[in-house]
């Protein structure tokens, strides 16, 4: 479900939008910059809002004056149908997606992915990259393949405290939806001793 957000602020982002399912979405201008408008999160309990962002101001869109006139409107209500048009595209080229894959393919591809924040989320949606988004485990640093770095993140993780997988199943490579020492061993087996691809959620 998506939800459209729109006050001043941090702290600002409200109910329903607040909900650990919703992709709330932020507006920003061409520039890519936030819209004084656009609520901000944390969530009350600390969770990061909005998800996404998408253009929000002077949007080109149709009017609600006549039936044929177009104008520039400002608002989360232009840039949530923008994203919403988006997962249903992901959709038509992914039908088998559930929501939840739709909703991480929009985040994790988007252009703040990797530090995301309150004021843009994981923001600004790419749509082109979220199509070819995979769900592939064992890819742990999201880089793009599956290598030593990966091994290292994990073994980092599991043995030495580190920072924890961005996206816990990615680290889950032989798929019993434990991360332990046994995803270590699966992916070295992979990449040193020709065993089983990591499988696929």
């Amino acid at each position: 479900m998506l939800w459209e957000i729109q006050a001043l602020g941090p702290t600002t982002l409200i109910t329903p939008a607040d909900a650990d399912t919703i992709l709330a979405c932020g507006a920003v201008d061409s520039s890519g910059t936030i819209a004084n408008f656009s609520s901000r999160g944390p969530t009350g309990d600390g969770r990061i809002k909005p998800e996404v962002v998408a253009r929000g101001v002077s949007t080109y869109c149709a009017t609600a004056s006549d039936t044929d006139t177009f104008g520039y409107v400002s608002g989360t209500s232009l840039s949530t149908p923008l994203v919403g048009g988006c997962a249903a595209v992901l959709l038509s080229a992914h039908p088998d997606w559930v929501p939840w894959k739709v909703r991480e393919a929009l985040m994790y591809t988007a252009n703040n992915s990797f530090t995301p924040d309150n004021t843009y989320g994981w923001g600004l949606i790419d749509l082109l990259a979220a199509v070819q988004y995979s769900f592939d485990t064992g890819d742990v640093n999201r880089d793009g393949s599956i290598s030593v770095s990966d091994v290292i993140f994990l073994i980092n993780y599991l043995l030495k405290g580190g920072p924890e997988p961005y996206l816990y199943y990615r680290g889950d490579a032989n798929c019993d939806q434990n991360l332990t020492v046994s995803d270590v061993i699966y992916l070295i087996s992979y990449l040193f001793k020709g065993g089983d691809q990591p499988c696929s959620y």
